[in-house]
């Protein structure tokens, strides 16, 4: 199934396609379908389905990443009180800080960094997501602040079994100093608060910084996915 996907096509002002495959779908029903969009369309595969992702290469797609997700089944020792004043709920007044780290943190490698047409859309992109978080998009947001000053944020989601970690990034200058293992903990901790004792996330593939940390807390790969584009015709 091939629909417009509104929050990109919204950002980049021109038409992006979302290309979702149906777990009965049929080559030659999907061949028809993209030969009728004309739009520059994105998906993410399966990365067991090498077929299908054969298929779509034979079909002018290009690969510009692989997302790897990662679980954790949490246990109450999971639990840490967080000292008070080193979390802060973010505000639309951080933006800024925000989006500084962020133009660091997922500057290039990623799929919208990768993907020809989207690469120049990428830090807006990264931005309307920040926005959206700060804005209730996101159950829980926080900042991991010292003296004022903003060094590493995440979001959570919560789903109906289990939550999801949405943004997660530390600024460049502070790195490489446990902030990310804080905000981690802390994210649990809120997991757990809100009766979620499962908590997911997901990541690029070339992120190692971000797998070690998740690997450093006991969160297992339950799957992956290729990220592919194709141009629009």
């Amino acid at each position: 199934m091939i629909f417009k996907s509104q929050f990109e096509s919204d950002i980049t002002q021109c038409n992006v396609f979302s290309l979702e495959v149906e777990r009965d779908y049929r080559f030659a029903m999907l061949d028809r379908e993209i030969k009728k969009c004309k739009g520059h369309i994105i998906t993410k595969i399966c990365a067991g389905d090498i077929a299908l992702i054969n298929f779509l290469l034979q079909k002018e797609f290009g690969v510009c990443g692989t997302t790897l997700f990662v679980e954790s089944c949490l246990k109450q020792s999971d639990y840490v009180k967080i000292p008070l004043g080193t979390f802060v709920n973010l505000m639309q007044d951080d933006e800024n800080e925000l989006f500084r780290i962020c133009e660091d943190a997922f500057a290039q490698n990623n799929r919208y960094a990768n993907d020809p047409v989207l690469c120049k859309f990428n830090l807006n992109i990264h931005r309307e997501w920040i926005r959206n978080s700060i804005n209730g998009y996101a159950d829980y947001n926080c900042g991991y602040s010292v003296g004022g000053c903003l060094q590493g944020f995440g979001t959570l989601h919560f789903r109906d079994e289990y939550s999801v970690i949405g943004l997660f990034a530390i600024d460049k200058q502070h790195r490489n100093k446990g902030i990310g293992s804080k905000i981690l903990k802390n994210l649990n901790s809120v997991s757990l608060q809100h009766g979620r004792t499962k908590i997911r996330a997901a990541t690029e593939s070339n992120n190692y910084a971000a797998l070690n940390i998740y690997s450093k807390h006991d969160y297992l790969f339950y799957d992956s996915k290729v990220c592919l584009y194709r141009k629009a015709l």
